[in-house]
């Protein structure tokens, strides 16, 4: 099992790419957007708004499923949106 969280601001559309590196150099394909980094010069670009359709984009890269797991608990401290935890794992397989 692969458990990770990734923000999914689009998730009642499809994944967005906003970058990508061609060639030399990184090609914009939407307005730069970066995220905090704790290294280097403490910021990292934004090269996709993932929509819930990540896990057909985990699919067809690696073949494997994934099931999004909504975290919305205000008791600790949790509120809803952007806080989703992904669950990627090996199809089951059956012994012949």
């Amino acid at each position: 099992m692969h458990i990770f969280t990734v923000p999914i601001p689009n998730n009642s559309n499809p994944s967005v790419v906003r970058a990508r590196w061609e060639g030399e150099g990184v090609k914009y394909l939407e307005e730069p957007v970066y995220h905090g980094n704790p290294i280097g010069n403490g910021r990292s670009l934004v090269t996709m708004d993932w929509g819930l359709d990540i896990v057909d984009h985990i699919r067809a890269a690696s073949g494997l499923e994934t099931d999004i797991i909504p975290v919305d608990d205000l008791s600790m401290g949790i509120p809803v949106g952007y806080v989703e935890v992904l669950v990627t794992r090996k199809p089951k397989t059956t012994k012949a």
